[in-house]
């Protein structure tokens, strides 16, 4: 089995102003934590993952792709650095295939819980443009 990983220019993009609950019903239906969370037990941002625009490795995810990779990426792991000897520090629960700036783009969702070490200063890293860029990891065979 061959493994390959691959780094695609996304972008998170600005934050969440209100948890609906129809988002908190996607993360417990979807996710299934042993605890279902409650909007007051998270925070909840968005990430442009990838789009159909060629990356700078010169391929592309084609439309159909897109929306495979929204399926996909439901209730996997948001990690720092691809790094998998750390836990992750949030997880997916929604993609969706949106237009941004003429291309086709996974739009993701992302939870982590408000109690969590640190939960306050990602927040802020992110709200305040630290913490901007992510990007896709995956394995194939």
């Amino acid at each position: 089995m061959e493994e390959l990983l691959a780094y695609v220019g996304a972008e998170l993009k600005k934050p969440e102003e209100e948890i609906s609950d129809d988002l908190v019903f996607l993360i417990n239906s979807r996710v299934k934590p042993p605890k279902p969370v409650t909007r007051k037990d998270i925070f909840v941002r968005t990430m442009f993952l990838v789009s159909d625009e060629v990356n700078s490795y010169g391929g592309r995810f084609p439309l159909e792709e897109l929306h495979n990779l929204a399926n996909l990426v439901i209730d996997s792991p948001v990690m720092v650095g691809h790094t998998k000897e750390k836990l992750p520090i949030a997880r997916n629960f929604k993609g969706e295939v949106v237009q941004k700036d003429g291309q086709n783009w996974l739009k993701v969702w992302f939870y982590w819980l408000k109690s969590a070490k640190d939960a306050s200063s990602m927040k802020e890293n992110i709200d305040h443009g630290i913490y901007k860029e992510c990007s896709l990891g995956f394995v194939f065979e």
